[in-house]
């Protein structure tokens, strides 16, 4: 850690260059839960977390009122962005996070249950200031139903979907470290 903090000091003092450092692993715990800049996410780095009309879904997170929300990453014309629900509202952004793969799972949670001491925390709602989990349920478009990722939050156990706005699903699961 100290020595990422002495680079990105060294960096600052160099002539103006354009850097990109996006990190691919935790050193560390290669299990960790890891964010990389949207922007410079490949799909291969990627678990796919649903579906919806316009392909495949992936764990993102973007700020809102400077804090991070989890919702649904996905590639649009070549970009990364994520869509998150905040106040009845769809959010969409390029200027997101995504999960890298590797070192979580899906697992149910009911209504009356906690949130597991294992879920992975992915942000702050700026509204309340509670805690958000990262969560997938499915909802319905036209007929068919995609499962699609959202967030929980820490007090309210419903799975809020940026999908047309927000949709609100009680029967979803929960994002959790497995290592």
């Amino acid at each position: 850690m100290l020595f990422k903090i002495l680079f990105i000091v060294f960096l600052s003092f160099l002539p103006s260059h354009s850097f990109s450092i996006s990190p691919t692993v935790n050193a560390t715990d290669p299990k960790a839960v890891t964010w990389l800049l949207g922007n410079s996410a490949i799909p291969a780095q990627l678990a796919e977390a649903g579906e919806d009309i316009y392909g495949p879904l992936y764990v993102a997170r973007a700020r809102v009122d400077g804090e991070w929300i989890p919702g649904k990453g996905f590639y649009n014309g070549g970009t990364f962005y994520a869509a998150v629900a905040f106040m009845g509202n769809e959010i969409e952004t390029s200027d997101c996070q995504a999960l890298l793969r590797g070192g979580v799972s899906w697992v149910p949670l009911q209504r009356q249950e906690q949130i597991p001491s294992n879920a992975v925390l992915a942000g702050i709602d700026p509204r309340t200031r509670e805690k958000t989990y990262i969560c997938r349920g499915y909802v319905d478009e036209a007929g068919q139903a995609w499962l699609t990722v959202g967030k929980v939050l820490e007090t309210r156990l419903v799975c809020r979907i940026p999908f047309n706005g927000e949709t609100d699903t009680y029967s979803f699961e929960i994002l959790v470290e497995t290592a």
